[in-house]
């Protein structure tokens, strides 16, 4: 019995080989459950929710399985019948199904894959207008969508006199030229890529030098403070007192000869808190105190992975920082369990209020890296991309002016306020770059950078209070297909980003 291609009209002489003959001479893109189109590279399928990639779309699924996700098939031929041949549900377009035959050429009836299969090979509905054999360049593909609407002067950004959202504009359409010659790495471009979804970075120091030839460096960084001081982040002020009394408390802990007990430092901490509130000054106590009773005294062989991070030494700290029960704010490490969005887009860490025994508007994002990964410049700054991109949603699905957002590379966290400016223009501002404790003898320099901790605890308070946003439409995001396809899919050390804060 021979199996022939309904397409090409070829036989093949089992299944197998002709589900792998349409793999191979009549698919070039796939469609993930999401709606995401991905197409073929040189490197093969390009998962949307990593660095790699797949030969064909049924080694694709079976990766795509470890995100949770799904994907099916988009043929050639369909894929250019949408242009005016007859639609994929008719009889006349072919199906993504086998034909049996005999050597006669009698034939049996289709076999009828199942739609919810990963791997069915059920004809999928067309998005896409254009063909992957279409002589435009891939690139130009994935730039399609992207246009810029030019700001008008009732919604324009003024800042000493500067209009920064032309100024931006300006840089937008410079960064969308960099992508079309193909010159884009993650590594050095996140400022241009973020820049594609209508997104300014602003980090003291350290934007890039692309951006100061529309918006000047000394200009960016006064708009950093400027944004920070309206936001009140650096009102608050740590008891020094009370500073005083648990930098002597960790000593006596610390001390190798009679040191006092955990217990005993946890319920001085305790002691020290003021009001029956969940107040700035004690939910830093509330996260001293859980540090003391969870560190380890060493860091156990090459130091925690992202779970052990995420557990041992980020949840004591944190979760304390972040959360506010009373008034329903939660701190969920959604990295477990997420159902709220694909997992492409899945954040490590998710900031919710509560409604009731449903989880509500996601009002802050975090993203965490373990250690042995603070050198891979590529993978930190698609970190940081993704958390400016989840914080870009969430303001657009729940209209909040002010996002949340973290990104922890192992001991360092950078807090981060994401705001809506304009109907075309956001902002992602570095609150404060900190070092987290990994063990007990990390707690004093911690205490050192009190200032930050309690500039970070007010940028959160901040987000959690902030008032909505009146606009009805919002700018393109880069979606994660978008991303993979205009940068240079290769990772090098050698590429140096502007924006981290590891040198070497």
């Amino acid at each position: 019995m021979a199996y022939t291609c309904k397409i090409c009209k070829q036989d093949l002489p089992s299944k197998n080989q002709l589900e792998k003959h349409k793999h191979d001479k009549h698919v070039s893109s796939v469609r993930i459950q999401d709606g995401t189109i991905v197409r073929r590279t040189p490197n093969g399928y390009p998962c949307p929710g990593c660095d790699k990639s797949r030969a064909n779309p049924k080694t694709l699924a079976t990766h795509l399985r470890e995100h949770q996700l799904s994907c099916r098939p988009i043929l050639d031929a369909v894929a250019a019948a949408v242009s005016g041949s007859p639609s994929p549900g008719s009889s006349e377009s072919p199906a993504f199904g086998v034909s049996g035959s005999t050597s006669h050429g009698s034939s049996a009836s289709p076999a009828v894959a199942d739609p919810t299969s990963p791997s069915s090979c059920a004809p999928p509905a067309i998005a896409e207008s254009t063909s992957p054999s279409s002589s435009a360049s891939p690139i130009d593909a994935y730039l399609s969508d992207l246009e810029f609407d030019a700001p008008n002067d009732s919604d324009a950004w003024i800042f000493q006199g500067v209009d920064v959202s032309n100024k931006f504009y300006m840089f937008q359409q410079e960064a969308k030229r960099l992508a079309a010659s193909g010159a884009m790495a993650l590594e050095t471009h996140a400022q241009h890529l973020l820049a594609l979804s209508g997104i300014l970075v602003l980090k003291p120091g350290r934007t890039h030098p692309d951006i100061h030839k529309h918006i000047d460096r000394v200009l960016c960084d006064q708009l950093c403070v400027d944004i920070l001081m309206q936001a009140k982040i650096m009102d608050f002020k740590f008891p020094s007192e009370t500073k005083v009394a648990l930098e002597e408390m960790v000593d006596q802990l610390l001390r190798p000869v009679n040191p006092i007990s955990r217990l005993a430092v946890a319920k001085t901490i305790t002691s020290l808190m003021q009001g029956d509130d969940f107040s700035k000054s004690n939910r830093i106590l509330l996260a001293i105190r859980s540090l003391v009773e969870n560190l380890p005294k060493h860091i156990v062989g090459d130091g925690p992975q992202e779970t052990e991070l995420i557990t041992r030494q980020l949840q004591p700290a944190l979760g304390r920082l972040f959360e506010d029960i009373d008034n329903d704010i939660v701190l969920r490490w959604t990295s477990v369990s997420d159902d709220e969005k694909p997992t492409s887009m899945r954040p490590d860490a998710s900031v919710n209020v509560l409604q009731g025994a449903a989880i509500g508007d996601r009002i802050g994002v975090g993203e965490v890296k373990p250690q042995y990964q603070a050198l891979n410049h590529r993978a930190v700054q698609k970190d940081l991309v993704r958390v400016a991109h989840l914080a870009k949603r969430a303001s657009d699905d729940s209209a909040r002016s002010t996002i949340f957002s973290f990104l922890v590379v192992g001991d360092h966290m950078t807090v981060y306020l994401f705001q809506r400016q304009t109907s075309q223009l956001y902002t992602l501002v570095e609150v404060t770059h900190i070092q987290l404790p990994y063990t007990l003898g990390d707690i004093p320099a911690f205490l050192g950078q009190m200032t930050k901790i309690a500039n970070v605890v007010s940028a959160f308070d901040y987000a959690v209070s902030a008032n909505s946003h009146t606009h009805a439409t919002h700018p393109h995001t880069l979606t994660d297909h978008q991303l993979q396809g205009i940068v240079d899919s290769r990772t090098s050390r050698k590429r140096k980003s502007v924006f981290s804060h590891y040198s070497h």
